[in-house]
């Protein structure tokens, strides 16, 4: 009897471990939790608009009467000779250019025209500036002077005792209005000598 109940103890025993270790197993495995990590990269963007460059040059127009200021000097020369410049001023706010020759009508007393003739020529001048091919452009820039060069004798030829009076000149400049300018000359030989436009 002792011997049968020893054996029932033991089975219990052997009973209640496995049950214990049931247990044990299973909380360990439902506290293991799996934890997945999802990173997503960052972008960025960045949008660089240029705008293009943009360059504009404005041709140079010719000088127009308004915009020239007209003065002229005493002439000089050698003995016989008598030369001088009629100045154009830029008195506009703008550059301009000035080329070939101008018109000029020559005018005396009572602002009677004259029967003088204008010649004009690229050589012959005192001053080195006013020999050079008409096709020279001169450019003023707001304030500068271009120039041309007038030439004739004071010296009567054949039988005259006297020459005309120039009391003032019509000058134009191509495209233009005539501007009157006083001027005091008594050209010989019904001609006057006249350079292109030049740079002083």
């Amino acid at each position: 009897m002792r011997r049968l109940l020893a054996v029932l103890v033991a089975l219990l025993l052997i009973a209640g471990g496995i049950a214990v270790g049931y247990h044990l197993r299973h909380a360990t495995s439902s506290s293991t939790t799996s934890t997945s990590t999802t990173s997503t990269p960052s972008t960025s963007t960045t949008t660089s608009t240029s705008m293009p460059s943009t360059s504009t040059t404005l041709a140079t127009g010719a000088c127009n009467g308004p915009a020239l200021t007209l003065t002229t000097s005493l002439g000089s020369g050698a003995a016989g000779t008598i030369e001088f410049p009629i100045v154009f001023t830029n008195t506009s706010s703008l550059p301009c250019t000035l080329g070939g020759w101008p018109t000029l009508r020559y005018l005396g007393a009572n602002a009677q025209p004259l029967a003088l003739t204008s010649l004009l020529a690229s050589t012959g001048f005192s001053v080195s500036g006013a020999n050079h091919p008409p096709t020279l452009v001169v450019t003023l820039g707001v304030g500068a002077q271009a120039r041309v060069e007038l030439k004739y004798s004071d010296v009567p030829t054949g039988t005259a005792q006297s020459c005309p009076s120039v009391t003032s000149v019509l000058v134009t400049v191509p495209g233009s209005s005539p501007v009157e300018l006083p001027v005091t000359m008594t050209p010989c030989g019904g001609v006057v000598t006249v350079s292109p436009f030049y740079a002083p």
